[in-house]
């Protein structure tokens, strides 16, 4: 076991904190825990994020540059602002704004990039948080965890779970 410390309480455990677990028996003063992919949801929260933001950001500036092209000119081309507006739908955005704005080919090419990024940002996430890897924990070591949960009034969410 674990020396006892001044208050008679067991000590800290020997060894490091976190180990890498394979299956087996657990080694005393460890528990197994699976950790998420922090850099895995990082990366797909960051390459999400920055493609829907510019996606966004586009969608603002075609929709004010129609506006504008509307008062003084008319709708001559028969594209309007809420062509673009399609530009704030999350990953499927710019699939659709191929055909709404009459796209040509570079336009195409950047909007199905756009696509396929905010599409890969968000199944980069989804992976970092069902997969992980199962390790070996000091239990004198305090955790938090991020995880999906379902809710008693049928919804669903991210909750954080700890042991300290």
């Amino acid at each position: 076991g674990t020396p006892p410390s001044a208050y008679g309480l067991p000590g800290p455990a020997l060894g490091p904190q976190v180990l890498p677990y394979h299956g087996g028996a657990v080694p005393q003063g460890y528990h197994v825990e699976t950790r998420r992919s922090k850099k895995l949801i990082g990366a797909g929260i960051g390459v999400f994020g920055g493609l829907y933001f510019v996606s966004a950001l586009s969608g603002a500036v075609g929709m004010t540059i129609e506006d504008m092209d509307a008062q003084t000119r008319g709708d001559s081309d028969g594209i309007t602002s809420a062509d673009f507006a399609v530009l704030f739908v999350p990953v499927l955005g710019p699939f659709i704004a191929i055909g709404t704005t009459d796209a040509v080919a570079l336009g195409s090419f950047f909007l199905v990039l756009d696509g396929l990024g905010q599409a890969g940002g968000v199944a980069m996430f989804v992976a970092g948080m069902v997969g992980g890897t199962e390790k070996l924990v000091r239990n004198d070591i305090g955790s938090l965890t991020v995880t999906p949960m379902s809710f008693p009034a049928g919804g669903h969410g991210l909750g954080v779970v700890g042991e300290f």
